[in-house]
């Protein structure tokens, strides 16, 4: 078989490549309940990020309580929530997520960065009648007119 078969194969990332992993579009894959486990993964991916990011011991208490609601079976509407409320910290995933787009869809992942920090998360943390569900919609409606 001649090499060039043998090389497309496409190989598995291992955990150590996380950070450098290409990821296009990702906001409207993890907004198809099909993405279930990779939502997961990136929300608990976040949490390493923001740890290492803020010098925050894994043994927390918060980030624990975290990563045990993630491995419960919460509502996809939930994760999302976490992963949305992740993102506005995680500057990792941020700068991943920059790197993989073009230039239009830069522009929009910047404004909808802006939105999440300044409104969306500032308005779910401070308004008790806000639920998760309300939060989650913003966002998707957020991502939709950025």
């Amino acid at each position: 078989m001649p090499t060039t078969c043998h090389k497309a194969k496409k190989q598995k990332l291992d955990h150590n490549e996380w950070n450098r992993e290409h990821l296009p579009h990702l906001i409207p894959r993890l907004l198809m309940p099909v993405n279930r486990k990779y939502l997961q993964e990136f929300c608990e991916q976040s949490m390493k990020n923001i740890c290492v990011l803020y010098e925050i011991p894994p043994e927390n208490s918060t980030v624990r309580a975290v990563i045990q609601v993630l491995s419960e079976q919460v509502s996809f509407t939930d994760i999302l929530c976490i992963f949305f409320v992740c993102l506005n910290i995680d500057m990792t995933t941020k700068e991943r997520m920059m790197s993989s787009e073009t230039e239009a869809q830069q522009l929009k992942l910047t404004n909808f960065f802006m939105n999440l920090r300044r409104n969306l998360v500032s308005t779910f943390m401070s308004k008790s009648g806000c639920t998760a569900c309300m939060f989650v919609a913003g966002c998707q409606d957020a991502w939709s007119v950025a």
